[in-house]
């Protein structure tokens, strides 16, 4: 018998602690004035594993020795063992990147956990997990207040479209909403996103009966993770 070695890649979150190794932050947040952002890293498990770390520009498919970005990760590769930490570094490159508005990349953790022991020639399936959270690029001087930019985000209906408007420079990364109607305290849930800095998102809005002057109730998600709750009335276009 010959023994058969899988590797499967499969999307993992930093809050599943027993099947992954915790990232200290949701998101990074890279000022133009900075230097370097620095992350931590922790594995809580009692095996050692090996860390690989890149930054992608939103196509999370593209492998990372192609990938185009201006940051470099430090270490790139790395062992961490059981209970141990590590310091990830995070250095911005010279770019043209706008300097009247955020841009968004995304920092990706993928951890792979030793062999197991006592296999032997047993075939085994082994999965590499990871992490993958925003990072922000944020020039100097820009309009407003970063972490409350989800209040000013309109919202609007064109047909059978739901529109949320973002007139600000920032990201604002939505984590829920819900179309209210009248007094009502909880409503039809409402697929939401992240809307891109002076941008909007189009949502369709068949079968939620929307109409102009009702409300939406979203949650929006702050630069230290928090989550913010806001209210919005529907005009129309």
């Amino acid at each position: 018998m010959f023994r058969s070695f899988f590797v499967v890649f499969v999307l993992a979150f930093s809050s599943i602690a027993h099947a992954s190794v915790i990232l200290g932050t949701t998101r990074v947040i890279i000022k133009s004035s900075d230097k370097e952002a620095t992350v931590q890293i922790r594995n809580p498990d009692n095996l050692p594993k090996i860390i690989q770390v890149w930054i992608d520009d939103g196509n999370k498919d593209v492998s990372p020795d192609v990938i185009d970005v201006p940051f470099q990760v430090l270490p790139p590769v790395f062992r961490v063992n059981e209970g141990k930490g590590q310091a990830l570094r995070i250095l911005p490159l010279p770019n043209d990147l706008p300097q009247n508005q955020e841009s968004v990349f995304w920092l990706n953790v993928l951890e792979v956990p030793p062999k197991p022991d006592g296999l032997g020639g047993e075939n085994y399936v082994q999965f590499a997990l990871r992490n993958r959270i925003k990072l922000f690029y944020r020039p100097a001087g820009l309009d407003g207040r970063a972490s409350y930019a989800g209040e000013s985000l309109k919202w609007s209906l064109r047909e059978n479209q739901l529109i949320a408007i973002n007139s600000t420079p920032y990201h604002i990364s939505l984590s829920s909403a819900e179309l209210l109607k009248g007094n009502d305290k909880d409503g039809a849930s409402i697929p939401v996103d992240m809307v891109p800095p002076f941008s909007e998102s189009v949502i369709d809005a068949k079968g939620l009966n929307v109409s102009p002057g009702n409300t939406v109730k979203y949650f929006y998600i702050d630069d230290l993770g928090a989550v913010r709750k806001s209210l919005g009335v529907i005009s129309r276009e």
